[in-house]
């Protein structure tokens, strides 16, 4: 008897505690809640005649918080929510899930107008041509990084939708935007040839090879051409390459360019000089890139982890080699701190560390870092944007370590990759 009363007091228990959990994850599916919600929102941008950062993170509260499948309106008004949301992730998300995050909301936003017929409508076939150009480029990106054979084919159906608007006189831009979308494909499939067929139709559509009609907006897809060509590896494209990034440093003269664009221009040069042994001239240029980098501002954070690790390598290849692993070390710390101990980011300073390892034949240091490095690419088993490199480099590392069997392993994942790449 005492057994069935207890039985029966850990069942109402285990009863409660799910009622309760399901309370705390069911989403709202109140009407009226969503709808005063959203038209807040909506004030937050009207008010200021655009969309603002607090309109977009209510949105994300709202799809957070409601189950809007089930919410009873028209399905029209689902799709204009979500198509708010894409709209403001792609001017405010500033995450490391943002390309995942975009997709999913403009994705959402294209399938509910898609499925209501809405894209018929008046003035709505401009914004199913948004949707295209904001899903093909987030996916083209995402692709770049992550892979898989889906996203390449979404990405390029969305941005073929964009071709159609290549004699456009007010919207010719989407048809620019199309071809970008192929030529980070192009790139990331190691089709270099084709991506630089892209962008020269992209440079072509500006009018940037006229130069009484070159403007401000050339010079993002000249610095593109120029790094499609330092892709290609020859003194040749190299020094095609430099000869666009001289003129880019002279055209901002006229012109009020980004900062991360200028910086891109500096860090083509310092590829150039350190590709023909002319450190003097490499390390100029590096510290001018890494000057036009905020490292506290969102939008180039990323660049400037990046352009600090060619900066630590540039060191080493100029005979600072503790001053070299003291720089690696610290910003192993910094991208640490700033995104976690599994970031991607992590792969090439790793790397680099691990490298001094094996040349100072500390085998107990060298077998921490190689751990650490396999343990980053377990936690992002998606990634491939350069992943062929890093698989070889592994393999050097176990061939050091006499592991012959594992590095059979990842040299085999390299070859895998393309076979050309590897010599």
């Amino acid at each position: 008897m005492r057994y069935l009363y207890k039985l029966s007091v850990f069942i109402t228990i285990i009863f409660l505690f799910f009622f309760q959990t399901n309370n705390v994850l069911a989403k709202s599916t109140n009407k009226n809640e969503f709808l005063k919600l959203a038209k807040k929102a909506e004030q937050l941008d009207t008010s200021q005649n655009k969309r603002t950062k607090e309109g977009y993170l209510l949105r994300l509260k709202i799809e957070k918080d409601f189950d809007i499948n089930k919410i009873k309106i028209n399905e029209r008004d689902k799709g204009d929510f979500y198509y708010d949301v894409c709209d403001g992730g792609s001017l405010f998300n500033r995450t490391k899930n943002r390309l995942k995050d975009n997709i999913y909301f403009c994705s959402k936003s294209y399938e509910i107008y898609e499925k209501s017929n809405t894209f018929e409508l008046k003035d709505y076939d401009f914004m199913e041509s948004f949707l295209d150009d904001a899903i093909s480029f987030h996916l083209a990106w995402y692709y770049n990084f992550n892979g898989g054979i889906e996203n390449e084919k979404k990405a390029k159906k969305h941005a073929s939708k964009l071709l159609k608007y290549k004699k456009s006189k007010t919207k010719k831009y989407l048809y620019v935007n199309g071809l970008k979308v192929f030529s980070i494909i192009s790139r990331a499939n190691a089709k270099t040839e084709e991506a630089i067929k892209y962008m020269k139709l992209i440079i072509e559509a500006l009018d940037c090879n006229d130069k009484s009609k070159i403007s401000r907006k050339c010079y993002s897809p000249k610095n593109d051409l120029a790094a499609l060509l330092q892709d290609i590896g020859t003194f040749q494209t190299y020094s095609e390459a430099k000869k666009i990034y001289v003129e880019l440093i002279n055209f901002e003269k006229k012109y009020t360019i980004q900062k991360t664009d200028m910086a891109a221009s500096r860090i083509g040069l310092y590829h150039y000089y350190f590709n023909i042994g002319n450190y003097d001239e490499a390390e100029k240029y590096i510290y001018e890139a890494l000057s036009f980098l905020d490292p506290e501002n969102p939008v180039s954070t990323e660049m400037y982890f990046m352009y600090k690790s060619r900066l630590f390598s540039l060191m080493a290849q100029m005979g600072y080699q503790n001053e070299s692993k003291i720089g690696y070390k610290n910003l192993v710390k910094e991208i640490k701190n700033k995104y976690g101990k599994y970031n991607l980011q992590l792969l090439g300073p790793l790397s680099r560390l691990t490298t001094f390892n094996v040349q100072d034949n500390n085998k107990t240091e060298l077998i921490k870092n190689l751990n650490y490095l396999i343990k980053i690419l377990e936690n992002n088993p998606n990634y491939r944007f350069g992943i062929q490199g890093v698989y070889a480099e592994i393999a050097d590392f176990y061939t050091f370590l006499g592991n012959h069997t594992d590095a059979e392993t990842y040299l085999t994942k390299a070859i895998a990759i393309n076979p050309i790449n590897i010599n």
